[in-house]
């Protein structure tokens, strides 16, 4: 690269922002255009093809609050509230653009907007953030100067075609890992049918007739000091079908604690506020484990469920809206204990339940070698990224 020119980033091609977000939902009660936010930036992280917005906005709308819009071919940016999650993308559709997203548009003849694409993408952004009224956000004048290698067009282009092979590989992973994302809820569909219907009238049981279950310990986040020290979950920590220890706590257990709140694996563990109702089963990630009061501890009876059923079935009933009649509304949301015992769950034959445990536990052995394998392509498309801007493609 040493051998290529460079020039500022505004020398190349214009920058701006877009307006800020009509409030309500009039605005956009079939709409047309396609209105992109942070959340549609996020999706991808990085893509060349951003065509899918959650929101549109009506042409009145466009009128009323005089909208800048876009065309396809423009590089967009977070340029405050999110810079340092740093996604980068180029607008597949004519589009208009909320004001925490940058636009980078009218491109000089000089540079091919792709390669000017995929150098931004080894940029960090976050070198230019100053923090405004709590905020994180770059300011235009500094991003103008920013440095942008120059080779000529033709070499460009050749960068390019080898990116862009590196982009479609690593484009055709993140597709098949989403398709065996919904493979589990689509088969559970197939074998057990609608249970927010009961399509195929298995019998009721109440939750509390299936699961024996519980709430944790009720703690204090100041108390971090004390003799036995353990790790225990938080609501944050439960996710759809998954538990999260990254950002794991300790809290002080003492042995009548650890009798009670320590979990064993096949545990389910279902979100008492938050989003209510949202599962995961405890599979042991660490040797040992405690439970706060957010989060309800259901242990099935195997003589009647296994835990794999039970957590589809909880995010089928979230999914249709089904714990609606089951949380108690105060300030906030939440499903308590005795709510939870009455939720009514449709419950097929063990064997059957078996069988579905069984192939999804198949269908994780399918998924963790995606993931491993999406971490090679990934580690791949970041080398070659590297390489490209240090002259070495």
């Amino acid at each position: 690269m040493s051998k290529w020119s460079f020039v500022a980033l505004g020398e190349i091609c214009e920058l701006t922002g877009g307006n800020s977000a009509p409030q309500g939902s009039e605005p956009f009660d079939n709409g047309t255009l396609p209105f992109v936010r942070m959340r549609d930036l996020g999706r991808y992280h990085f893509t060349s093809n951003l065509n899918k917005t959650d929101d549109k906005l009506t042409e009145s709308a466009v009128q009323k609050y005089r909208m800048k819009i876009f065309e396809p071919g423009c590089i967009l940016f977070p340029r405050s509230g999110s810079v340092f999650l740093n996604h980068r993308a180029i607008l597949g559709i004519r589009a208009s653009i909320v004001s925490h997203i940058g636009v980078l548009h009218k491109f000089s003849d000089s540079i091919n907007v792709r390669f000017l694409y995929y150098y931004l993408q080894t940029y960090d952004m976050t070198r230019l953030s100053k923090k405004t009224t709590g905020v994180d956000s770059i300011a235009f004048s500094d991003v103008v100067k920013i440095e942008v290698p120059l080779p000529p067009l033709p070499e460009q282009e050749r960068i390019v075609r080898l990116l862009d092979e590196a982009e479609s590989l690593r484009a055709a992973r993140l597709r098949a890992n989403e398709r065996m994302e919904q493979f589990v809820p689509a088969l559970f569909n197939e074998m057990f049918g609608d249970i927010t219907k009961n399509t195929k009238t298995w019998k009721l049981h109440l939750f509390g007739e299936i699961c024996e279950s519980r709430l944790g310990k009720m703690v204090d986040e100041k108390q971090q000091t004390g003799l036995h020290l353990k790790p225990y979950l938080r609501n944050q920590n439960v996710q759809w079908d998954k538990v999260d220890i990254t950002n794991i706590s300790q809290m002080d257990f003492d042995e009548k604690d650890r009798v009670t709140f320590q979990l064993q694996g096949g545990d389910l563990l279902i979100c008492e506020g938050g989003e209510v109702g949202r599962t995961a089963i405890w599979r042991n990630e660490l040797s040992e484990c405690y439970f706060q009061k957010a989060i309800h501890r259901a242990r099935p009876n195997l003589d009647l469920a296994v835990s794999e059923y039970i957590l589809w079935a909880m995010y089928a009933l979230s999914q249709s809206g089904g714990f609606s009649d089951f949380i108690s509304q105060s300030t906030i949301a939440h499903l308590t204990g005795e709510k939870l015992k009455k939720l009514p769950v449709p419950l097929p034959p063990l064997a059957l339940q078996r069988e579905f445990a069984a192939r999804v536990g198949e269908a994780r052995g399918v998924q963790a070698a995606q993931e491993r394998s999406s971490e090679r392509v990934e580690a791949l498309y970041q080398s070659m990224l590297s390489r490209a801007f240090a002259g070495e493609l």
